[in-house]
């Protein structure tokens, strides 16, 4: 179960990855923007809806566990990705800067994995276990060059 964990983790990490690499040739090529014009959002908007994110999915996801129950942390990462396509979308199809802006809501509802991804690690393994599972989590997570 961990390792299936960790290969969702890492399947939508490298897709965060893939869009980061990619983002600047889409809004240079398609939307005709400046590096500067690109850098005034994407600078800021990444780093702040990814923090509330994952400060945003941990605690959803144990208010929804006390009233559903465990598997319920695996709902929470599903639904906030479901939540989050159609604002990923707008950052594809909406003009500048709403474009921009579209990723705010994207990035906080597609980075809620993370918390609840790390609190379904810790419930996985036995106590005695735990430090050695989140180390691992973070390692695979961000322990390597693109993490």
């Amino acid at each position: 179960m961990i390792f299936a964990a960790a290969c969702l983790h890492l399947s939508w990490m490298e897709g965060g990855l893939v869009w980061a690499v990619n983002a600047q040739l889409f809004f240079q090529d398609t939307r005709h923007q400046t590096a500067t014009q690109i850098g005034q959002y994407m600078s800021w908007v990444p780093a702040v809806g990814g923090s509330l994110g994952a400060l945003l999915g941990g605690f959803v996801a144990d208010r929804v566990v006390r009233k559903r129950g465990l598997n319920a942390r695996m709902l929470v990462m599903v639904i906030s990705n479901l939540l989050a396509a159609p604002f990923a979308l707008g950052a594809l199809l909406l003009p500048p800067p709403y474009c921009y802006i579209s990723l705010l809501p994207s990035n906080i509802l597609g980075e809620m994995w993370i918390g609840a991804t790390l609190a379904v690690v810790t419930e996985l393994v036995p106590a005695a276990m735990r430090t050695q599972a989140v180390a691992a989590f973070m390692f695979i997570s961000k322990g390597r060059p693109g993490g």
